[in-house]
């Protein structure tokens, strides 16, 4: 199997140290295994995502050294979800909602009711003169979505805790899990390395995967970056962003050999190219405990990459 993975950013703030460690794993993986690295910039929130950010994080990566083989934004493709998602509604495992933000509110907590399931088509027509409908998955009820995380092992949840979940909005464009699962198959990804704060968003992407008739790619969730206070890391806990130690003066080589500790094993040792660090890297290497930024391990590193 040849290995394709992808970082997959979002423009809507710069590139934090966790999302840029996120990147590293991934090109590391990628270049150990001579497989291919794809950026896919994920922009479909046309109100957040700004070019401003899509430019720096490319500039963020370019400095760090991290190259990629193959480039897409997802503004560029939503022509794809929208005819996956038409698929899926043709093949009775979506079905259309009418559902105003009001209507939604009211039940907020309490589950979608799936009260657009059933509408005779008579009662869509009338609707659809009123408003475009959004599209939502069809979910089972019974059982349990389950599936491997190449660190965390099996990992399970309840059906009945999934709703109908929305995979196109009113407007036409993907929600995220409908997005990212088109992306990942359609570019033949074989493995998602991520934070397991997605790790909330698999079952769901399950779902999806399921309802197209296709195999899982290998999950890899690594855990979070957390500061010197056990806290998820923060700007209380200082600069957060790549940009800013570029600005500080820290040296890429630096800045990638930290990363790359955070969360990964490399025999033993600290200080590390990245031409050595690709060659040793390796995901039965991953930690499965959170990491500590340590700017006094940074600093350590910096003298000795400069």
């Amino acid at each position: 199997m040849s290995v394709r993975v992808r970082f997959a950013p979002s423009p809507t703030g710069y590139l934090h140290i966790g999302t840029a460690r996120t990147a590293l794993f991934n090109w590391l993986f990628a270049r150990r295994e001579k497989g291919v690295f794809i950026l896919r910039i994920e922009d479909t929130d046309l109100e957040r995502s700004k070019k401003e950010y899509e430019d720096a994080i490319i500039s963020d990566l370019e400095w760090l050294g991290i190259d990629w083989d193959e480039f897409y934004r997802q503004s560029e493709r939503l022509w794809l979800y929208k005819e996956i998602a038409d698929n899926l509604l043709s093949d009775g495992k979506a079905y259309e909602c009418f559902c105003t933000k009001e209507e939604l509110e009211k039940r907020r907590g309490q589950g979608y009711d799936r009260r657009c399931l059933n509408l005779s088509e008579a009662e869509k027509d009338t609707l659809r003169k009123e408003r475009r409908p959004a599209m939502r998955l069809f979910v089972a009820k019974e059982g349990e979505t389950r599936f491997y995380d190449y660190l965390h092992g099996e990992i399970s949840f309840q059906n009945n805790l999934i709703d109908d979940f929305v995979i196109l909005k009113s407007d036409g464009t993907p929600t995220y899990n409908f997005s990212v699962v088109v992306d990942d198959i359609y570019m033949n990804i074989t493995h998602v390395i991520r934070g397991e704060d997605h790790i909330s968003n698999t079952p769901k992407q399950i779902q999806i995967y399921r309802a197209l008739n296709r195999d899982l790619p290998v999950f890899v969730h690594i855990p979070m970056i957390l500061g010197q206070d056990k806290a998820k890391l923060s700007k209380r806990h200082g600069a957060t962003s790549i940009g800013e130690y570029r600005e500080m003066g820290y040296p890429s080589e630096a800045i990638v050999n930290f990363l790359a500790l955070m969360g990964a094993s490399y025999d033993d040792r600290q200080v590390l190219s990245r031409e050595e660090l690709v060659s040793l890297f390796s995901l039965d290497n991953l930690s499965k405990n959170p990491a500590i930024f340590d700017i006094k391990k940074l600093e350590f590193l910096s003298q000795e990459h400069i």
